[in-house]
């Protein structure tokens, strides 16, 4: 939430992560982010903001439109049939070609 995401920047955080966004097999119980806090983060914060929480190639456009700087995938590249073609798919997102 904003408000711990203000104490962790004081405290001289490098990075602000948030999320669960979306269903989430390595944190099913996580409560669920709204994709908004994003876009306020962005606002009050200087560091880059990362995207966690059930991040694939179908929905990491979201968050990043809305103010993620970086996601974080686990099961979005894992349970990919061709990792190596989901990572430079992805990877076109934050790298222009």
């Amino acid at each position: 939430d904003i408000s711990r995401a203000k104490n962790l920047m004081a405290e001289g955080a490098d990075y602000l992560a948030f999320g669960r966004f979306f269903p989430s097999t390595t944190k099913p119980d996580a409560p669920q982010a709204q994709i908004s806090v994003l876009a306020e983060a962005k606002k009050m914060c200087h560091l880059p903001l990362v995207a966690i929480g059930g991040i694939t190639e179908s929905n990491a456009r979201q968050v990043i439109d809305a103010g993620a700087d970086s996601v974080a995938l686990v099961e979005g590249i894992f349970s990919s049939p061709d990792i190596a073609a989901s990572v430079r798919s992805l990877r076109g997102f934050f790298v222009a070609a």
